[in-house]
């Protein structure tokens, strides 16, 4: 059996749904290599679907679908990243009072919902840092009881992300390695006081007494989720990665939230195209 990522390369929830449901009614996906022109089918029949994770900034397309997936047997979850960053490095991200109110919905009706605070950006300014908390603080309080597990990390620099940060005069510069744990282990203490775990993704580094290397797809919440005991092995999707195996079924080059820090999306025209074509036929 597999494990179906919908998607750590686009945000299947909110910009392709009806695609996906299209794909579980049919019982199979096509899914392209994201390196060079090949393809493979998996099979999504639910003998062979050990359970669905959704990662997503918007889930509110996808609701009206959950009842039939659930009603199908299929047991999922979903990691939900709200920053509350706002433009202009997060242009089309749902309102965030929409954001919280869908990850409430979800945790009350269908399913366990991890929150993912993440990417966080921070250049070791004590005013970064102060802003920081108090975004963190706002969603947690408005989130505390529906979740007991939030995921960060600290963003990591591409070509691609300084392109745009420099077409709107934003210099960025990461802040050194003991200054994001401090940070980190802040977030942490504020998360315990309100029944929240702090993880990190892909961070190994960030650690303490409030913060633990994390794994965003994981044997314990699969086996919890679907009250079956499986065997997957862990496979790193990249440096630091602690999760299991699983089938992302998402493309590149997909996602139109423009994000200016993303690195899935190389250039936000070409999504534009992509979104008036179906993603796969």
């Amino acid at each position: 059996m597999n494990i179906i990522s919908a998607s750590r390369r686009t945000d299947i929830p909110a910009f392709y749904p009806d695609w996906l449901i299209e794909k579980i009614r049919l019982g199979k996906v096509i899914v392209r290599d994201p390196y060079r022109i090949k393809y493979r089918t998996f099979s999504l029949l639910k003998k062979d679907v050990a359970a669905f994770v959704f990662w997503t900034r918007n889930p509110a397309p996808l609701i009206p679908y959950l009842k039939e997936i659930k009603e199908g047997g299929f047991p999922f979850y979903f990691l939900m990243t709200i920053t509350g960053m706002g433009k202009p490095l997060e242009n089309r991200n749902p309102d965030l009072e929409d954001a919280i109110d869908s990850f409430i919905e979800i945790s009350e009706k269908y399913s366990p919902i991890f929150w993912r605070f993440d990417p966080i950006l921070y250049r070791g300014t004590p005013e970064e840092e102060e802003e920081i908390i108090e975004r963190f603080n706002k969603i947690l309080l408005r989130i505390a009881g529906k979740t007991n597990r939030c995921y960060i990390s600290f963003m990591q620099s591409y070509k691609k992300q300084e392109n745009r940060f420099n077409a709107i005069g934003y210099s960025y510069k990461e802040a050194k390695e003991n200054k994001r744990n401090e940070l980190a282990n802040k977030l942490g203490e504020i998360a315990k006081s309100k029944g929240v775990t702090l993880y990190s993704c892909c961070s190994d580094y960030l650690d303490g007494d409030f913060i633990q290397p994390g794994s965003c797809i994981n044997k314990e919440t699969i086996e919890e989720i679907s009250g079956e005991s499986i065997e997957i092995q862990q496979r790193k999707t990249r440096k630091q990665c602690n999760c299991i195996q699983s089938i992302d079924i998402g493309i590149y080059n997909t996602c139109f939230h423009e994000c200016l820090y993303c690195y899935a999306t190389a250039n936000y025209e070409t999504v534009l195209k992509k979104l008036q074509k179906k993603v796969e036929k």
